[in-house]
């Protein structure tokens, strides 16, 4: 005879269990298979721990196990299989047994059911077709359910549903990559939001509920019984003895139902499932720690003396924000998983007070109360976001330490999946809570990242560039990478940052790692490598003309208020501006022409006019190596010619006008250096306004950039569009780049999206409406325009519209410049 039992718990877990024994094997032990095509993740990570507390290693990597001995566990109970299945989050030990008469199945025994908890016993002898048994064949009583099968034909499918009480208490949050942070146009969001890549290499489990009163009061009492917390019963407040203690909570007041009667703490009758408030950071992680080692847990997570985790570890711990926000937005990319009404406890639904765990929506992976009932701390301290993505982020702030979700007293907009708040870490208000994570304990194959594609330039003509790899980010979750090795098609190199020349052409650039337990993993990434083409240097007409200057309130990236309004401008003159930004050989043949005039004070570090009203115009510690003095003059790095100069301050390019205007024996100058003005009726070289920059940029073109609009913002993810016109943090690789490399505008231009800023003449302000050849819209301001972005912006500070402003003494290796002359 052969029979076979499915349990399924709560629609979560799903298990079969066969057995087979012949009425004659009435002595024999009972033989046991699991068929793991059924389980969920919750339910595969819960057994694969059992098999690994319970059985040996040779007994774990056989697909079936025999002479199970009958008490597995240790527990007194006499089960042949036992299976964890948390359904209340009060009680996590809820444990469900299965017991057989042994030698054939006439019985099917479970326990315990708490109360709430109903259960369905079905059967089918072909797995897709099921009847429930009889009432009168299954028997209840206290918390224990049987039925009797003995009747029943031989081979049936047998299934338990349990269904009712509160929800599974954690839910497997497999590892993944998604954006963190707010979008700019997200009603509510605060500035420290910034959107930005995570990944998260450790799959991890985290409460599905906050942690309730009845919780914590089993782990209180346990702490109590074990000498590990000391009760002061004049203040209402415990503390941990071991480790650096702290204030772990605040009992026995109007803001919380959980007392000490002298003996024991206890909750107020009917709040036993209710959130627990009033707890410190540091009372959320001793919490965890007490949890761990109340069950037995060898992997301890949390270390009471330093307040730190130890992620690696399995032991019960806070969530990072990261993993929080990961777990809560549950796949969405909207501000909340669901309307709020249905999600959380707020300020308008509220009643100005905690509700009962798990009674909202829950977020498609099965979370609850994420989008408020209380704030939840989380182990991270408080610094602001930047739009570098990240690998299994853990933020250090300074003394003030990050709580999320929203709660039953705040605004809607605090109930974001996005929103941070920050406190320091012994707050103890009515309105904190936490919930509970714990590394699943589960990976064992390493993490690997190679880095972002890449591009660089064969400047030297060899056919090959060299190129910089940096697989530094690659993790181990379980223990470390002991070797990482790259290869390309005809090479290779090992090392986590290595620098190797790559040839002409689009190189796959792959890196395997291997750990110390000898699991590889690998990624691939794409390394083009460009022929270098010699720049067009030289002056280019743009023609007089009329043009929409600014962004569209529609255009992604743009600023907000009136930096970035519309309005009509019209260009009377005709204009002769560069190809490309000014490069290192030309700044250093006109400074020299300068300095042989006698027209600049050369001190150590930098360089000023001489003439006029002197002001710092370089100082060569900014140009990046670039351009340096020399023994008769200035000089530039070998092979840094084409480069565009950089380091450059506003009167350093403004100076620079004036000095080439008089080395080409230009007696109309457009510069004075006196007052650091421009004469636009001149037809000597000056600094564009921002109208004719971006009316030059633009060439006839609505979008935000000359080649295309843009649909990535950040620094990180490549625009396609941006790509072809310019180098930007996207392509970049952190480096500056030989102008003109990219594609150019309709005018013939080249480089005013990315490589570096340029310098306009124009002071910062709004627009002030249509405008025929404005020279500056803020004339008061100390402050002067910067235009196109660099090698080191994020895309959205390249488009044609984008202002940007600074003083005009700045020097930076971002920052350079392009000239311009008045035709006649």
């Amino acid at each position: 005879m052969f029979r076979s039992i499915v349990m399924a718990l709560s629609c979560c877990l799903g298990v079969r269990l066969c057995q087979a024994a012949t009425a004659q094997s009435t002595t024999s032990p009972l033989n046991w298979e699991l068929t793991l095509s059924e389980l969920s993740d919750l339910a595969r990570e819960a057994y694969d721990l059992w098999l690994a507390e319970h059985l040996s290693e040779s007994q774990f990597e056989q697909p079936s196990f025999t002479n199970l001995e009958s008490d597995p566990d240790g527990d007194g109970q006499s089960n042949f299989f036992e299976f964890v299945a948390d359904l209340n989050p009060v009680d996590r030990d809820l444990r469900f047994h299965l017991e057989f008469k042994e030698g054939d199945v006439t019985r099917l025994r479970f326990w315990p059911l708490r109360e709430g908890v109903s259960c369905e016993i079905a059967y089918s002898l072909d797995g897709k077709s099921w009847s429930v048994l009889d009432e009168d064949l299954v028997s209840r009583f206290g918390d224990e359910a049987a039925a009797d099968v003995s009747s029943l034909p031989d081979g049936a499918l047998y299934s338990v549903k349990l269904a009712g009480g509160l929800p599974a208490t954690y839910r497997l949050i497999e590892a993944g990559v998604f954006y963190m942070g707010s979008p700019e146009d997200e009603e509510g969001r605060s500035t420290s939001e910034t959107r930005h890549e995570v990944t998260l290499t450790r799959s991890f489990r985290i409460g599905r509920t906050e942690v309730t009163n009845g919780q914590v009061v089993k782990i209180l009492n346990w702490a109590l019984e074990e000498g590990l917390i000391d009760v002061d019963e004049e203040t209402g407040s415990v503390r941990n003895q071991e480790g650096d203690p702290q204030p772990l909570l605040y009992y026995d007041n109007r803001y919380t139902p959980i007392r000490f009667d002298g003996d024991s703490f206890v909750v107020q009758r009917g709040y036993e499932n209710y959130p627990s408030g009033r707890i410190s950071r540091y009372g959320a992680l001793a919490y965890c720690h007490y949890l761990t080692r109340m069950e037995g847990g060898v992997q301890q997570a949390v270390d009471l003396a330093t307040w730190r985790v130890d992620f690696r570890k399995t032991g019960y711990r806070l969530p990072t924000e990261a993993e929080w926000e990961y777990a809560c937005r549950a796949g969405t990319t909207t501000a909340r998983y669901a309307d709020l009404e249905s999600a959380g406890w707020y300020r308008e639904n509220s009643g100005s007070r905690a509700h009962e765990v798990g009674q909202k929506l829950a977020n498609p992976w099965g979370l609850y109360d994420t989008h408020g009932n209380l704030f939840e701390w989380v182990y991270d301290g408080f610094v602001e976001f930047d739009e570098e993505p990240a690998v299994d982020p853990v933020l250090s702030g300074e003394g003030v330490y990050v709580f999320k979700g929203g709660n039953y007293f705040a605004s809607a907009r605090y109930s974001r999946s996005a929103h941070r708040g920050w406190n320091s870490p012994d707050t103890m208000r009515d309105d904190f809570g936490f919930r509970v994570a714990a590394t699943s304990g589960l990976e064992t194959i390493p993490y690997v990242d190679a880095g972002k594609d890449a591009q660089a330039i064969d400047e030297d003509g060899n056919g090959s560039a060299t190129v910089a790899l940096d697989g530094s980010q690659s993790k181990d979750p379980d223990g470390s990478i002991v070797s990482w090795k790259w290869s390309w098609p005809g090479g290779a190199a090992s090392g986590a940052r290595v620098e190797v020349a790559m040839p002409v052409g689009v190189n796959e650039v792959t890196l395997s790692v291997t750990d110390d337990e000898s699991n590889q993993s690998s990624d691939t990434i794409t390394v083009i490598v460009y022929e270098y083409v010699p720049p067009q240097i030289g002056q280019v007409v743009v023609p007089a003309g009329s043009f929409v200057m600014g962004s569209p309130s529609t255009e992604i990236g743009r600023v907000g208020g009136r930096v970035e309004t519309q309005h009509q401008v019209t260009l009377t003159r005709d204009v002769s501006i560069g190809r490309t930004e000014v490069t290192n050989a030309e700044f250093v043949e006109v400074y020299n022409w300068a300095l042989m005039n006698g027209l600049l004070l050369v001190a150590p570090g930098g360089v000023a006019n001489a003439e006029g009203d002197s002001q710092t115009l370089m100082r060569f510690e900014d140009t990046n190596g670039q351009v340096y003095p020399g023994p008769t003059g200035f000089e530039y790095a070998v092979g840094k010619g084409a480069y565009p100069c950089v380091g450059v301050s506003w009167y350093g390019a403004m100076a620079y006008c004036s000095y080439r205007s008089r080395m080409e024996n230009d007696e109309s100058l457009a510069v004075d250096l006196s007052d650091w003005t421009i004469d636009l009726e001149s037809t000597g070289y000056r600094l564009p306004t921002e109208a004719e920059w971006e009316y030059a940029c633009r060439a006839g073109v609505n979008t935000a950039f000359y080649t295309g609009e843009i649909k990535e913002t950040g620094r990180t993810r490549l625009d396609e569009s941006l790509d072809q016109a310019g180098w930007y943090a996207g392509n970049s690789s952190g480096r500056i780049f030989p102008v003109g490399q990219k594609a150019a505008n309709a005018f013939g231009l080249f480089d005013m999206h990315g490589n570096v800023w340029e310098w306009c003449f124009d002071s910062e302000g709004d627009y002030d409406g249509d405008a025929i050849d404005p020279t500056g819209a803020g004339a008061e301001s100390i402050y002067r325009i910067l235009r196109g972005g660099s090698w080191d912006a994020a895309a959205k500070d390249c488009r044609s519209a984008k202002r940007h402003w600074t003083f005009p003494w700045n020097r930076h290796e971002t920052l350079g410049f392009r000239v311009v002359k008045s035709i006649p």
